[in-house]
């Protein structure tokens, strides 16, 4: 009787090791190692702030702010179907719409958040190969168009952001923080905040082009008499051994040539299969 025990015991042990070594931090069959951003740490003079990229099941499911505020994604399989930002105790709802069942076309949320300021709608256009083409946005702030086109070495080049401005990009060729992040949700996250101004979210200095890559120089020509002709940025980029930038010092050259120090970024990363 007691080796029948003992039997049970074993098989039952083993049954439960079975179940439980495939949790979500391990890789499962066929899936490959990737690096996604963890952790952003921004520095602006004596303010500090950072955002936290939460994964569940190895897919981005929310950023928490250090402000407090948070964002967080809900997915209809590997497509985003809806995200919903905690603004200061307030639920902002964005629905997603999609051609072909996987080119975002569109994301919008309610009406009714017109009379706080917070109404958002996104529109998204492609090229022929499928490529992203243009967005323009309407929004409680004011409405801006923005059109893409590739240059020789196909990167972005991005022109009219709020009218006929254009902006010029020199990049690095190595992997930008967000490359290996779900391409809807950074179209999302780009719009987003070009429209609300919290850089702590998506900064455009690690990703102002939608580029795989990261920018080494970007220069505004303005078009508007009330605004400087060209400004002049430039980035200090520290990489880790995989080419992924661990620091950006964000400088401003248009009146030094080592540039004035505007912001300083610290990147941790993690991996995640796929």
């Amino acid at each position: 009787m007691m080796k029948i025990k003992l039997i049970a015991f074993f098989s039952a042990l083993i049954l439960f090791y079975n179940c439980t070594g495939n949790d979500e931090n391990q890789p499962g069959e066929n899936l490959s190692p990737i690096v996604v951003i963890k952790k952003l740490t921004i520095q602006e003079g004596s303010d500090i702030r950072y955002d936290d990229f939460i994964y569940e099941d190895n897919k981005l499911k929310g950023i928490n702010h250090s402000n407090g505020n948070s964002i967080a994604f809900t997915y209809d399989g590997n497509k985003i179907s809806e995200a919903v930002k905690n603004d200061s105790g307030q639920s902002i709802v964005y629905a997603f719409n999609y051609k072909n069942d996987s080119l975002l076309v569109s994301f919008e949320n309610s009406p009714d958040y017109k009379a706080s300021g917070k109404y958002q709608k996104c529109v998204f256009t492609y090229n022929s190969k499928g490529d992203l083409g243009s967005i323009n946005n309407q929004s409680s702030k004011g409405s801006y168009y923005m059109f893409i086109e590739k240059d020789s070495l196909n990167k972005n080049i991005v022109h009219s952001w709020y009218g006929p401005d254009d902006t010029y990009l020199v990049v690095d060729g190595k992997n930008n923080p967000y490359i290996n992040m779900n391409e809807n949700i950074k179209k999302f996250l780009f719009s987003y905040v070009r429209d609300y101004d919290e850089p702590n979210i998506y900064s455009p200095d690690l990703l102002y082009s939608l580029n795989e890559n990261n920018i080494l120089v970007y220069n505004w020509k303005y078009s508007s008499i009330s605004q400087p002709t060209n400004t002049f940025h430039h980035n200090e980029i520290i990489y880790n051994s995989d080419n992924f930038p661990i620091k950006m010092l964000h400088k401003n050259t248009k009146n030094d040539v080592n540039g004035t120090l505007i912001r300083q970024y610290d990147i941790e990363y993690q991996i995640i299969y796929q």
